[in-house]
C-alpha cells in the first residue's frame, strides 16, 4: 500500500529500482503491480473478517444469483489462468504412479474424499490420510521416492498438511499440489500446482472450482 518511493526508502533502494522491479515481474509498471498486491491481499481475509463481511451484507451473501456468479467467476478464472503443461503433465503422473497418497485436512477432506473415489473407480492404489494428529505420522512412514502425493489446502491452509508434504519432499516423494495460488505454502514443496480459486461471499471457501478441476483431472485420466 506504499509508493514506489516510500518502498525505496524503507528497503534502501532507489524509486527506479523499485519500477523496474515491478516491470520485470510482467507489469506495466508499478501502478499495476501495486494494484494486483492490493487485490491479493484484500481477497484473503481471514474467516473472521468474512464472517463480519458476510453478517454486514447478508443481501449479498444471501443471493442464490450473486452466489452463483462468484462460482462463475471462479472456474472462469481458473480455466483462463491454469497451467495447461502442469494439467497435463499431472494426469500423466497420476496415471502412472503405482501408489498414490492423498492427504486433505479440515474443509479440503471432502475434496481428498472424491478424488480418493475416482482414482479408484479407475482402478488406482490410493490411500487417504485420516485427519487424525496422533496416527497421522505413522501413516507417513511408508513414503518412498516411487510414491505421488497430492496434497490439498485452501486458506487458511492447514499446518499439517504443509508439515506433512515437507516430510513427503524429504523422501523425494513426487508432489502435486491443488490449491488456491502460487503463493500457498504448499507450493515451495510442489513438483506441479495446481491453481483453483476459492474465493466466496461467504465466511467459508467455495469449491466448486476445486471440485470442478478434480474432475476434470479424472476425466483426463479416463482418457489416457
Amino acid at each position: 500500500f506504499l509508493t514506489a518511493s516510500a518502498i525505496g526508502r524503507k528497503t534502501g533502494v532507489s524509486e527506479a529500482t523499485i519500477i523496474r522491479l515491478a516491470q520485470t515481474l510482467g507489469f506495466n509498471g508499478y501502478p499495476d503491480f501495486q494494484k494486483s498486491l492490493r487485490e491479493h491481499f484484500q481477497e484473503r481475509l481471514t474467516t473472521v473478517h468474512r464472517l463480519e463481511k458476510t453478517l454486514e451484507h447478508p443481501e449479498a451473501s444471501g443471493s442464490l444469483i450473486e452466489a452463483l456468479k462468484m462460482d462463475m467467476k471462479n472456474i472462469s478464472s481458473m480455466a483462463e489462468s491454469i497451467s495447461e503443461k502442469a494439467f497435463d503433465t499431472s494426469v500423466t503422473q497420476l496415471w502412472k504412479a503405482k501408489k498414490i497418497f492423498i492427504i486433505g485436512l479440515r474443509s479440503a477432506f471432502s475434496l481428498a474424499v472424491y478424488l480418493k473415489f475416482g482414482l479408484r473407480f479407475l482402478g488406482k492404489n490410493v490411500t487417504q490420510f485420516e485427519p487424525v494428529h496422533w496416527d497421522l505420522w505413522d501413516q507417513l512412514v511408508p513414503l518412498g521416492r516411487d510414491n505421488l502425493i497430492v496434497a490439498i489446502s485452501f486458506p487458511r491452509y492447514a499446518r499439517m498438511t504443509i508439515d506433512a508434504v515437507a516430510f513427503a519432499r524429504e523422501k523425494q516423494c513426487k508432489i502435486l499440489s491443488i490449491t488456491d495460488s502460487l503463493v500457498s505454502p504448499l507450493t515451495s514443496y510442489s513438483d506441479w500446482t495446481l491453481v483453483a480459486p476459492c474465493q466466496s461471499y461467504s465466511y467459508m471457501d467455495s469449491f466448486t472450482a476445486p471440485l470442478a478441476l478434480i474432475h476434470a483431472l479424472l476425466t483426463a485420466m479416463r482418457l489416457q
